[in-house]
């Protein structure tokens, strides 16, 4: 289980904001990066910065945990727990397939 040492925590709708702003941020940066009228160049683009933002998660989990794999496995865990939970009112059922399928490798 994670613990937050945070003697105080913001409004939730103060979360909320932040993690929207947040997600609008690195969503606009990922267009940006991507945008070229050349779909090669646009495809190489994306996959650099998807395994920029997969090192960018494996690193930040495992400073979280101080490379304990059990930890590491249990935030992980949770994290697909709360995609789930915040994709479960999405109509698009490959989304859902796809956190299931992410789920079971790495269990």
């Amino acid at each position: 289980m994670t613990v937050n040492f945070n003697s105080e925590q913001a409004p939730k709708s103060q979360e909320i904001k932040s993690l929207r702003k947040f997600q609008h941020e690195v969503a606009n940066s990922l267009l940006e990066f991507t945008n070229a009228e050349n779909e090669n160049i646009a495809n190489t683009r994306l996959v650099s910065a998807m395994l920029f933002l997969l090192h960018l998660s494996n690193e930040i989990v495992t400073s979280f945990t101080f490379g304990d794999e059990n930890d590491t496995k249990e935030l992980l865990n949770e994290a697909i727990e709360e995609s789930k939970l915040a994709y479960s009112k999405n109509e698009n059922l490959k989304v859902r397939d796809k956190l299931l399928k992410t789920n079971k490798f790495v269990n």
